[in-house]
């Protein structure tokens, strides 16, 4: 499972790569993001499906309509509720990995400008979800030190386009809050978000990929984010 799930994220977006003699560590286009899938340990007491979930990635680039019409041509599936993608309009630049209930993750795409690498694919947000936002966000926030903050918006970033509604969430969800960290050289060095997504308490649906911890690196070295 860990290993399909690395394919097929590598696969709906080409400038992502799998890292060489990995199967399960997926890195972005400008190298600095990696993401790596383990497989859950089956068993009655198991709590790899328990706690906060992973649901996906804000990506940027230079296009996120031809982005996602690359996601769904490499066998992603459409995530759109109706919304237009294209060149005036990025509410609809939405796919899955895969179209198997339950076990696709999320992909967000946006436009992204300095100081993100230009002309390739880079995470700009990791999305997850808990039935305690606000739970996770002081977890997240007290983890990354004083100057993290919610309600961060990363320079550089531009997630709506001319005809998008201004007030909607890059999943379509109104509950959820932005924990980020900006450093001192936040105009030549990007900054990667953490989205925290309300769990639908009247809901059964779970993800299939679970969260333990975030590598994030801060200007003291590298601080680790457990959840």
């Amino acid at each position: 499972r860990a290993a399909d799930a690395a394919r097929a994220l590598a696969a709906q977006v080409p400038e992502f790569e799998l890292v060489d003699g990995d199967a399960v560590v997926v890195r972005d286009g400008s190298g600095a993001f990696a993401v790596e899938f383990q497989d859950a340990v089956e068993s009655p007491t198991s709590s790899d499906r328990r706690g906060v979930e992973l649901v996906g990635f804000v990506v940027g680039g230079d296009n996120p309509a031809r982005a996602r019409n690359t996601a769904i041509r490499n066998g992603g599936a459409s995530a759109s509720n109706g919304e237009r993608c294209s060149g005036d309009a990025f509410a609809g630049c939405r796919a899955n990995t895969s179209a198997r209930s339950g076990e696709s993750l999320g992909l967000t795409f946006v436009k992204t400008g300095t100081p993100w690498v230009a002309k390739t694919a880079v995470v700009v947000r990791v999305v997850v979800r808990d039935g305690d936002v606000d739970a996770v966000a002081a977890n997240v926030t007290s983890s990354l030190g004083p100057t993290a903050k919610r309600g961060f918006k990363a320079r550089g970033v531009v997630e709506y386009a001319a005809e998008d509604r201004k007030d909607r969430a890059a999943f379509g969800r109104d509950s959820s809050t932005i924990v980020g960290y900006e450093n001192a050289s936040a105009k030549t060095t990007p900054s990667i978000g953490i989205e925290i997504v309300q769990r639908d308490a009247s809901s059964t649906a779970r993800s299939a990929f679970s969260v333990k911890a975030l590598h994030v690196a801060l200007p003291e070295g590298c601080g680790v984010v457990y959840l």
